[in-house]
């Protein structure tokens, strides 16, 4: 998996899964320590599995208590 961090967005491009987890949430937690909405462009996305996609929610919902949001972009049909 490839991880950039570009200003408030995140962009994720391969496999979105157990292996790849833990990167993916290390950089998103240090986003998510700002004080506005986080992107997290999933454009490149090959797949993302249940591991993958329970972190995202997880991130959403600690962004929606602070009154922010965690925004998705570039998901394919499959993601949605």
């Amino acid at each position: 998996m490839d991880v950039t961090k570009r200003g408030d967005t995140l962009l994720l491009a391969g496999s979105l899964d157990g292996r790849s987890t833990g990167q993916v949430r290390e950089v998103l937690h240090e986003l998510m320590s700002g004080h506005g909405d986080v992107v997290v462009d999933l454009s490149a996305v090959e797949s993302v599995d249940v591991t993958g996609m329970t972190m995202l929610a997880a991130a959403s919902k600690v962004m929606e208590r602070d009154g922010r949001r965690l925004v998705l972009r570039g998901c394919s049909p499959s993601l949605r």
